[in-house]
């Protein structure tokens, strides 16, 4: 249990990329990628830290995957804390 641990709002289940979802333009930009991978990655990073967080797209991807993905948090979390834990992840024990 790190220090951005947070609890506030309720993380959601599947990780899904939002296309086009304008009830997520509302939510703060964490990061930006490219591969869907890479998004997902960091999304359910901070999931597994208690962030409500979301990857959309305004968008398809293309066959490989890859477009102008966004990272968002809900505008209710700390959205510092969520770059940094992003950024500067903890190292494991």
């Amino acid at each position: 249990m790190g220090l951005f641990r947070r609890n506030k709002l309720p993380r959601t289940g599947k990780i899904v990329l939002r296309v086009g979802d304008m009830a997520y333009d509302d939510w703060p930009i964490v990061a930006d990628y490219q591969e869907i991978t890479v998004a997902m990655a960091f999304c359910q990073q901070l999931r597994d830290a208690g962030f409500a967080a979301e990857i959309t797209s305004d968008w398809e991807l293309d066959q490989f995957g890859t477009g102008d993905i966004a990272l968002r948090t809900h505008p209710e979390e700390d959205q510092f804390a969520a770059r940094d834990l992003i950024d500067f992840p903890e190292e494991a024990d």
